[in-house]
């Protein structure tokens, strides 16, 4: 689940843009907000819905902080409905994605992954650093990840490349890897939808034993089976989070970061399987809308 900001001139070269993109594989449908502070000025505008790429395209002014400042900026796709993940066929209905001020930065692909939202839900108004970061992917069990090549703002800047450096990667167990990291982003977009009162390190770790019961059945998720060689599936596990939670012992051994797949209740990994189902990619269809818009050059002006 990422999201890329890019910025750059329209093709008439008068027209500054900043691409936002939402991606769980790419979220076609889904829309949200912007709001930048710096020196006193606010400035706040929104995100039209995005096209199959999962681009939504703001079109500002060369003076405007979403474009010559966008560190000074948060993102926040909205709950959307008919909001879907084209690559899978999963509903996005219910997700928020969200990027914390002091991330993005002028020129560069700035990915808004359900990591990134959990970031910017530990800090709490916060500023990115990547120190937090690291200690949130920490918390998600991606150590081994970190250890294998790749960096903590590689995840959190360009999740699709990521995976992909793993997954083609020579050594099997490197591949396992991206699979681990796929299941994990998938389970913690979920987790994020029905976290309730959970703390930021609960839900992290929730995550964490959750995407474990998946990659114990489907070790290089999306692919399912032992090996790798079925067809592409695509978990939901929403429910299962509900279930967990209702239940304060389950909820204990579950959020607890000692727990390893064997302590996992027999119910939670029956159900987590049972959300298994096959991907169903969405068909590209261009004549759809235009993802594009006009965002506000400053929706007011602070103090």
């Amino acid at each position: 689940m990422a999201a890329a900001l890019l910025a750059g001139c329209g093709s008439d070269g008068k027209d500054p843009q900043q691409q936002v993109q939402a991606f769980d594989g790419a979220i076609q449908d889904i829309a949200g907000t912007y709001s930048c502070t710096a020196d006193g000025v606010t400035e706040t505008g929104t995100l039209p819905k995005t096209a199959y790429s999962g681009f939504s395209t703001v079109t500002t002014t060369v003076d405007s902080l979403l474009f010559s400042n966008p560190s000074s900026c948060t993102f926040t796709f909205n709950p959307t409905a008919g909001a879907v993940d084209v690559s899978n066929g999963k509903s996005m209905a219910d997700v928020s994605l969200s990027i914390p001020r002091g991330f993005a930065t002028s020129g560069s692909k700035i990915a808004a992954t359900p990591f990134t939202s959990l970031v910017a839900q530990t800090l709490n108004g916060a500023d990115y650093t990547e120190a937090a970061a690291t200690q949130v992917l920490q918390d998600l069990g991606l150590g081994p990840v970190l250890n294998a090549g790749v960096t903590a703002a590689e995840l959190m800047t360009d999740l699709e490349g990521a995976i992909s450096k793993l997954k083609n990667s020579a050594d099997e167990n490197t591949k396992k890897l991206a699979g681990q990291l796929t299941a994990t982003t998938h389970v913690l977009t979920d987790v994020l939808v029905k976290k309730g009162t959970l703390t930021s390190t609960e839900t992290a770790v929730m995550a964490k034993n959750l995407a474990a019961t998946v990659t114990s059945s489907n070790p290089f998720y999306p692919a399912a089976g032992a090996t790798g060689t079925g067809g592409n599936i695509v978990v939901d596990v929403k429910a299962t989070v509900d279930a967990v939670i209702a239940d304060p012992a389950t909820k204990v051994t579950m959020t607890n970061p000692a727990t390893t797949i064997d302590d996992i209740p027999a119910d939670v990994k029956t159900e987590v399987g049972n959300s298994e189902s096959p991907a169903k990619p969405v068909d590209p269809n261009p004549g759809t809308g235009t993802g594009t818009g006009t965002g506000s050059g400053g929706g007011s002006t602070g103090d």
